[in-house]
């Protein structure tokens, strides 16, 4: 121990060996009952000091039922630190990392460790001035109470929680502006589209009249009109009419389609609820189903089983892409084997639609995650996590719910629930149905 750190105030901490982790409720023994506040959840406090005796750190009690891992130095804080991610760093000012300046600024400028929330243990009032400018989470002189050491870290909890936020708040903005220039750029190309697409077909129908006048011209043409006819027929002109035809109106569904998508993404980024109207959810599973098989060879595995249900209010575009990113979800948890069944029934009152798989499952630790903003489980760069955050808000946007199913336990089940068109007590069924009577 140095003179400098002989001189210098303690924090009582943790009685743990070298590089060990131990329970602090073990370590320091009993402690009077309510003096802080029982947690349900054990932390990992990750404790680093300079050296092994002396410092600011010493033997002593840590608030709370934590596990507590104590190291020595910053290279050892920060291969255990990515290692097993702590749920709060203390440490004391000042600690040495080669090639970074101090563990701090190690951890700061670090992408993975950067948002660990990080408290440093000073020796004075400059020491503790300069840890926040640096971006410590909180910083405090020692000595400290454990009292004060538990309030401080539910407090540095919190305040990282909101930054969390906060940084959640600025992406789903970020995301906002991205969605709103690709609805404008795909606008006007789409719109070039649609607007042909009438006298494409006008002159389809033309130029097919002109052809049959053509054809009932050959009778009168003697010999000269057989290179027309065997031309013709090698063309074979018919198909080439009505596929021609068919794919007029493929390109017309198809570009209504992505308009539908473009007014959806419009309305979604102003808040406007979705238009609803009176409408088939089988048919809408159908489609998404249809979807989903052309787009992946796993959409065999789509077990489709629909019964007779009754018309809801739906946005019929809005719904079949929750149906969509609820079975590639699911196709994605079984792999290449197992089973997606989806199935629609009615309660009486309502309409649901489930989705079931054979897969793992949801942890039941991230059951209350899921429906978060960009939380996702999936593979970087396989996911944006939006998925069923977006999802959610639409189905309770058409005044219903989507839900998992905590009791299933052969794999996920995910429920969309949707009132009936005759129990939906809402202005909208009287302005469906007066629509539908102009």
């Amino acid at each position: 121990m140095s003179e400098e750190q002989a001189g210098r105030p303690h924090l009582a901490i943790t009685d743990a060996s070298e590089n060990s982790a131990v329970p602090a409720s073990v370590a320091r023994g009993t402690r009077s009952s309510g003096a802080v506040r029982a947690r349900s959840v054990m932390r990992r406090v990750l404790v680093v000091v300079a050296e092994a005796e002396g410092g600011l750190i010493t033997a002593g009690a840590l608030p709370g039922d934590d596990q507590v891992m104590k190291v020595v130095g910053g290279p050892a804080a920060l291969a255990a630190m990515v290692a097993t991610p702590p749920t709060v760093v203390i440490a004391e000012a000042g600690i040495p990392v080669p090639g970074t300046g101090d563990l701090l600024d190690a951890v700061r400028q670090r992408s993975e460790l950067r948002q660990l929330p990080f408290i440093l243990i000073c020796a004075s009032a400059d020491e503790l001035a300069d840890g926040f400018e640096r971006g410590a989470d909180d910083c405090v002189v020692a000595p400290v109470t454990p009292v004060e050491l538990e309030a401080r870290i539910c407090a540095t909890e919190r305040l990282v929680a909101l930054r969390a936020d906060l940084l959640e708040t600025r992406r789903l903005a970020d995301l906002g502006s991205v969605i709103a220039q690709f609805s404008h750029e795909i606008n006007n190309p789409a719109n070039v589209v649609s607007n042909n697409l009438p006298p494409m077909r006008e002159y389809l129908g033309e130029i097919s009249a002109l052809l049959a006048a053509y054809q009932e011209a050959e009778a009168y043409m003697g010999d000269a009109a057989e290179p027309l006819r065997g031309r013709r027929e090698h063309m074979d002109l018919r198909f080439v009419l009505e596929d021609f035809g068919d794919a007029i109106e493929a390109v017309d569904s198809s570009i209504d389609r992505i308009l539908g998508i473009q007014r959806n993404l419009r309305s979604y980024l102003r808040g406007e609820a979705p238009a609803l109207r009176a409408g088939d959810v089988n048919l809408v599973v159908r489609s998404a189903v249809e979807a989903v098989r052309a787009a992946s060879m796993r959409g065999t595995a789509i077990d489709v089983r629909m019964g007779e249900i009754s018309p809801c209010l739906i946005e019929s575009l809005q719904l079949e892409q929750v149906i969509i990113n609820l079975l590639r979800n699911a196709l994605d948890a079984i792999g290449e084997i197992g089973e997606v069944i989806i199935e629609t029934r009615c309660t009486g009152t309502h309409i649901l639609v489930e989705v079931r798989d054979t897969g793992s499952g949801v942890p039941e630790a991230l059951r209350s995650e899921i429906f978060e903003p960009f939380f996702t489980t999936k593979p970087v760069g396989l996911g944006t996590g939006l998925g069923l955050s977006v999802c959610r808000q639409i189905i309770e946007q058409h005044g219903g719910r989507l839900t998992l199913d905590p009791d299933y336990v052969d794999g996920a089940c995910f429920t969309i629930e949707l009132p009936m068109l005759s129990t939906a007590h809402d202005p909208r069924a009287a302005a469906v149905s007066a629509d539908d009577e102009e």
